[in-house]
């Protein structure tokens, strides 16, 4: 019988969750993880045969708190402008999809260019 964690599945989610909001997905790896919780990451393994068990997870809440956040865009009019505020507002706090954003595109006179194009 494995050993009792000191975290729950739920905290070691949230903490990959965090961790995708600032790093991205891929940042998702047991020492990161570890690191947030301060433990190792042999715990998370009593938790998950493999990572890509928890970043299925992550994507589940990530999903799960996305459509919680866009859940009344509809009682909004115009509900497209409603819509595309909180599309934006919803990815505005993860810092990596600001870091690709700039590294992918730039803006000339208010409008939006790919680089190289």
């Amino acid at each position: 019988m494995p050993p009792k964690t000191k975290y729950t599945k739920e905290e070691i989610v949230n903490a990959a969750y965090e961790l995708t909001r600032e790093k991205g997905i891929d940042a998702v790896v047991a020492r990161e993880v570890g690191k947030r919780l301060n433990i190792s990451s042999s715990p998370i393994f009593t938790v998950w045969n493999s990572m890509d068990e928890l970043r299925e997870e992550v994507r589940k809440l990530a999903k799960q708190r996305y459509q919680a956040y866009m859940a009344d865009v509809f009682d909004y009019s115009p509900s497209f402008k409603e819509f595309g505020m909180r599309w934006v507002g919803f990815a505005e706090p993860y810092d990596y999809i600001r870091q690709r954003h700039r590294s992918f595109c730039h803006y000339r006179q208010g409008q939006l260019f790919r680089r190289g194009g």
